[in-house]
């Protein structure tokens, strides 16, 4: 009886020592290419990764961004935004998102409002948007291993993009 107890024992320590807390890259949805950007907020962070995905026949990388609450510590958890965004091979791909930060009783905590993508074409040398089509401000370009992207943690409906010479080559503009 006393060899079934100390069984027991090692095995509760060995499972125990084997749990681990989330990484983030196992908390995300989709199997992660490559982490481009990690925003750490008060409780978590917003991830903007790559991720392999098929459609077709055809196999690209496409952009996806995650939410996670938690830390490194205690391990991350997927709190939501779970998909990924492809729109082909155009000079600039540009995408929005608002995610939401809930309680338990569904109230809405707090809510992040995302500009992000990929600049595709080596003439694109800058990037600015707007949050008005008025003024514009310079945003951040991040360069990844030759690949580029922006992100940033406000909504800019206008966006341009712009060569050397300061002329705008690509540009996304809200629907009227």
């Amino acid at each position: 009886m006393r060899d079934w107890r100390g069984l027991l024992l090692i095995g509760i320590a060995i499972l125990l020592t084997s749990c681990r807390a989330a990484t983030i890259e196992v908390a995300v949805p989709f199997e992660v290419k490559e982490t481009i950007v990690e925003e750490k907020l008060t409780d978590g962070a917003i991830i903007m990764y790559t991720t392999t995905q098929e459609n077709g026949g055809e196999e690209f990388d496409a952009l996806s961004i995650a939410y996670l609450e938690g830390d490194e510590e205690k391990g991350w958890t997927n709190e939501g935004s779970n998909h990924w965004e492809y729109k082909g091979n155009a000079p600039l791909t540009v995408y929005y998102r608002d995610i939401y930060d809930y309680s338990s009783q569904g109230e809405i905590l707090s809510r992040f409002q995302l500009t992000y993508g990929q600049v595709e074409s080596a003439d694109i040398v800058s990037i600015e948007g707007s949050e008005t089509g008025n003024q514009y401000v310079n945003l951040k370009i991040i360069d990844i291993e030759g690949k580029r992207y922006f992100f940033e943690m406000k909504k800019y409906p206008y966006i341009r993009a712009l060569n050397k010479e300061k002329n705008v080559i690509a540009e996304e503009k809200p629907r009227r």
